[in-house]
């Protein structure tokens, strides 16, 4: 499975294949955002991972991607619930970096957000299945 059918599966296709970040469920407005697994901190007993790149893209206010993310993280401020695929890059020292696997079974649940070294960051409460976050045909 493809990402871009993994965000169709999960009821959240992604704007662009190309250049989203991750996308809303219309149905609850719960956010699946893709984030990288080299950019995880524990903060005390708390796990974060960066879902913000600032110094990447505060030249490049025009930046699809980059504005749809705003309002991704500005939609998990408000309460959305919040999900992460967890993506490995073939070259974390490459930007724009290039996806080599992502988890397809097992999702990251997000909880509170928190600002730190000019990144917003957001919380890895769990996992959980996949499949217990896809929307069920009634």
């Amino acid at each position: 499975m493809s990402l871009s059918e993994l965000f169709v599966s999960l009821g959240a296709p992604l704007s662009n294949v190309r250049w989203s970040w991750g996308a809303v469920r219309s149905e609850d407005g719960a956010v699946f955002l893709r984030v990288w697994d080299d950019q995880k901190i524990t903060l005390g007993e708390r796990r974060y991972i960066r879902v913000t790149a600032y110094e990447h893209f505060k030249d490049k206010p025009g930046d699809l991607g980059w504005n749809e993310r705003l309002q991704h993280v500005e939609r998990i401020k408000n309460g959305a619930k919040s999900y992460m695929v967890l993506c490995f890059a073939v070259d974390v020292n490459v930007a724009p970096r290039a996806i080599k696997t992502y988890t397809k079974r097992v999702l990251l649940v997000g909880g509170a957000l928190i600002e730190y070294r000019d990144d917003v960051w957001l919380e890895m409460t769990s996992t959980i299945l996949t499949e217990d976050v896809v929307i069920k045909n009634k």
